[in-house]
């Protein structure tokens, strides 16, 4: 029998290259004494829904829940790309190609995908249940394509397994057997606790032979308990997956009069983390109104790195904050986790400039993302025990001319508290990895925004298109 299915998937991690454009936003929790523990680089969505097929009965909701869920989640700061009616091939070469993304293969960015439409399930020769998904072009069960074309919940483990981000959880609203997944049960616990260890969640909307009504409960008290925050229980502020779990799983059982029967739980071995969304109410993650130059990130390490490797916790600051004589986007590439050849780790930095239509340009990594001290915000770094930059470089092709500067945004209002920009000489480069100091001593970087950046320019350069690669970027302290 085929029953209207919804699956939301929540990873960290990314899909679509076309959401990677868009404003990147960092979100960190407060603990003891002022000090602030990193939660998340990013989160992202992936909303799909499909109602019209080709061969089974269209959907009126799915597509219309698609825009609802989309809409709910932009208001809670996740990016949000809309995928309507795709076909099989389509969905199954982005669930193939998520984890070898730029995002996709990152720790600390939240995906959240949803995916709504038709779903049936499989009763196979050891009569275990298998549920699938149906995208558009898929047949009915009885067809011999049937298996070609639907996604089945093996994939979609197995799948969430490939992924190497950090907090992964998947939700269906969709009624079929959960003994796929092996869940195990979980308690809440502070949010301080389950960060830092990975997870795999699961949170089904009913057992088998449970109908899922058309217009969808379990997407109402999902909506409920991460936007009005009902699912909040220890009213920290903060919605985790197992919170969310115990609230719709009460709420749709009371609501559908016993009907439904939502599940959820941990996959074994990956139960130690937790998924976390960050309530609207919640007004500690970012001040309002701070005061300018009291840098709420203080380092405590002998080495604080801007860049150690892509998906290294120890990273800081955005990548961001592109310049250029007009239009950035059309002289400058960008990648954080380009693997040929890094100096240490896996990846590097690999950054390529077209000076042929524009003569110069760079990038500044922001203690916000696009932030430029024009408006107050006290996500800024106290470097006052910096005593120099450390960074390591090389060329593509050698010969290629840089130069690092540090707290170039001195001249905003709310901007670095040091006026004139520490810089580097132009640094001619090498194939070669090189190691670079830039010493920061005597320096008011009492609030710094703008702790690393380069410029490359065409009087500089006997090329009108220079490669070059960055690694290992750090500040030694005191």
């Amino acid at each position: 029998m085929i029953k209207k299915f919804i699956l939301f998937i929540i990873f960290t991690g990314s899909i679509l290259y076309s959401i990677l454009g868009q404003e990147q936003r960092r979100v960190w929790m407060p603990t003891v004494q002022d000090d602030m523990v990193f939660l998340y680089r990013d989160k992202m969505a992936l909303v799909i829904g499909v109602g019209n097929y080709i061969y089974l009965p269209n959907l009126k909701y799915p597509l219309l829940d698609a825009e609802e869920v989309a809409n709910v989640l932009r208001d809670l700061g996740f990016r949000v790309q809309i995928l309507r009616d795709p076909a099989s091939d389509e969905l199954r070469r982005i669930l193939r190609e998520l984890p070898s993304t730029e995002i996709g293969s990152v720790a600390d960015v939240a995906l959240l995908i949803y995916i709504a439409g038709h779903g049936t399930t499989e009763t196979l020769i050891d009569n275990t249940k298998l549920g699938y998904f149906i995208p558009r072009d898929c047949p009915p069960p009885n067809d011999q394509e049937f298996s070609v074309k639907a996604i089945s919940m093996y994939e979609i483990v197995e799948f969430a397994k490939r992924l190497k981000n950090r907090h992964v959880l998947i939700l269906f609203d969709s009624c079929f057997s959960g003994s796929i997944f092996n869940l195990m049960r979980a308690i809440p616990s502070p949010v301080k606790n389950i960060i830092a260890h990975p997870v795999r969640q699961f949170i089904v909307a009913g057992g088998e032979n449970e109908e899922v009504p058309d217009e969808s409960i379990f997407k109402r008290f999902f909506i409920r308990g991460i936007r009005e925050g009902e699912a909040d229980y220890n009213n920290d502020g903060f919605v985790t997956g197992t919170e969310l779990g115990k609230y719709i799983q009460e709420n749709v059982e009371r609501y559908s009069n016993g009907r439904q029967h939502p599940l959820f739980g941990k996959i074994r071995e990956l139960e130690g983390g937790d998924f976390v969304f960050v309530l609207p109410s919640n007004k500690s993650i970012m001040p309002s109104s701070p005061e300018p130059g009291d840098g709420i990130i203080r380092p405590s390490r002998e080495r604080w790195y801007i860049y150690k490797d892509a998906d290294s916790e120890e990273n800081h600051g955005e990548w961001t904050n592109w310049m250029a004589e007009k239009d950035p986007g059309r002289m400058i590439t960008l990648s954080l986790v380009e693997k040929e050849h890094p100096y240490s780790g896996s990846t590097c930095v690999r950054i390529n400039m077209n000076l042929s239509e524009q003569s110069w340009g760079g990038i500044a990594v922001a203690s916000l993302a696009n932030y430029w001290g024009k408006t107050p915000s006290d996500f800024a770094y106290d470097l006052r025990e910096a005593q120099r930059l450390v960074f390591h470089a090389r060329g593509e092709r050698g010969d290629e001319m840089i130069q690092v500067k540090v707290a170039i945004a001195g001249s905003e209002p709310y901007g670095d508290s040091i006026k004139t920009p520490i810089s580097s000489r132009w640094i001619r480069l090498t194939t070669e990895w090189q190691r670079y100091e830039l010493s920061v001593e005597g320096h008011n970087l009492r609030r710094v925004i703008t702790p690393f950046a380069f410029v490359a320019d065409r009087a500089h350069n006997s090329e009108s298109s220079i490669t070059f690669y960055l690694d290992e970027i750090y500040f030694e302290m005191r």
